[in-house]
C-alpha cells in the first residue's frame, strides 16, 4: 500500500534539503531520483525489487484519488499539475517550474485518451498499464527500479523537467 504520509515525508525532506543555498545541482537530481525510487519501493508491495502490473494497478487505485482534490472522480489539468508529490516544489526551487508544467501537461494529454480535458479512473488505469508495458524493456512483465526510474512515462517526462539550468547548459554541445 502506498502510504501518503511516507511520500509526503520524503517530499518534505527532499524539499527542505534543497532549500539550502549550498546544495549542488547534482544533489537536486539525486533528490528527485530518491523520491522516484521511494515511490517504486512503495509500489513494490511484496518487496521483491520488481513492480508487477498488479502492484502498479493497486498503486494507481490509490494515487488517482490522491490527485482528485475535489473528489469528482475525474482529474483536471490543474489537479494533475498540482498533485502534492513534492516534485513541483523541487522544480520551483531550481527555476524549472515552466519545464515541470510543460512535462506534466504532456503527460496529462497522453493520459487524457478521449481528449475531454479530464482524466477519469479508467483512462488513468489504462495509461498506467500502457506506461508499465512501455517501461518493461526486458519483457519480464515486471519493472525493476531502474526500468521504473528510467522508462516509466511520467519519470521520462520529469527527468529533463527537473534538471537544473546549469546542468542543461553543460550538456549542450
Amino acid at each position: 500500500m502506498i502510504r501518503p504520509a511516507a511520500l509526503l515525508l520524503a517530499a518534505l525532506a527532499a524539499t527542505s534539503a534543497l532549500a539550502q543555498e549550498t546544495v549542488p545541482a547534482s544533489a537536486t537530481v539525486d533528490a528527485a531520483r530518491a523520491q522516484i525510487e521511494a515511490l517504486a519501493a512503495e509500489m513494490d508491495v511484496d518487496g521483491d525489487a520488481r513492480i508487477t502490473l498488479d502492484e502498479l494497478q493497486a498503486a494507481a487505485g490509490q494515487i488517482f484519488p490522491s490527485i482528485d482534490a475535489d473528489a469528482s472522480d475525474g482529474l483536471t489539468r490543474a489537479e494533475f499539475l498540482g498533485w502534492e508529490f513534492g516534485l513541483a516544489e523541487m522544480a520551483a526551487f531550481r527555476g524549472r517550474t515552466q519545464g515541470y508544467e510543460a512535462a506534466m501537461g504532456m503527460v496529462f494529454d497522453l493520459f487524457d485518451r478521449d481528449g475531454s480535458q479530464g482524466i477519469d479512473a479508467a483512462e488513468f488505469e489504462a495509461a498506467m498499464v500502457e506506461s508499465h508495458a512501455y517501461a518493461d524493456l526486458d519483457g519480464d512483465a515486471a519493472l525493476s527500479a531502474a526500468e521504473f526510474r528510467s522508462n516509466f512515462v511520467v519519470n521520462v517526462a520529469l527527468r529533463n523537467a527537473l534538471v537544473p539550468q546549469e546542468v542543461l547548459g553543460a550538456r549542450r554541445p
